[in-house]
């Protein structure tokens, strides 16, 4: 299994991610690639920026319909284009 389906995995149970744990889980030291490339394949993920005691880090995290503060601008956009899904 890849580093990258290994991070889908874990945010597909519901958990968030941080770099830290995504390095001691998953040897992934590039999370934000990962998150990047997760994203341009259409996986519903996203950041939020935590402050801790030695700065600034980010929390990433799936959503899941009617979750996320875009989630019915997306579903009234579909909407409005008429998909029909896979032919």
């Amino acid at each position: 299994m890849t580093k990258k389906q290994k991070v889908l995995n874990h945010l597909k149970s519901g958990k968030s991610i941080t770099s830290m744990e995504a390095i001691k889980l998953y040897g992934v030291t590039r999370l934000a690639a990962v998150v990047h490339t997760l994203k341009k394949e259409m996986h519903p993920i996203e950041s939020e920026n935590v402050k801790g005691k030695n700065g600034t880090y980010a929390v990433y995290k799936m959503y899941f319909t009617g979750t996320h503060k875009y989630s019915q601008m997306a579903i009234d956009m579909v909407s409005c284009i008429g998909y029909r899904g896979e032919e």
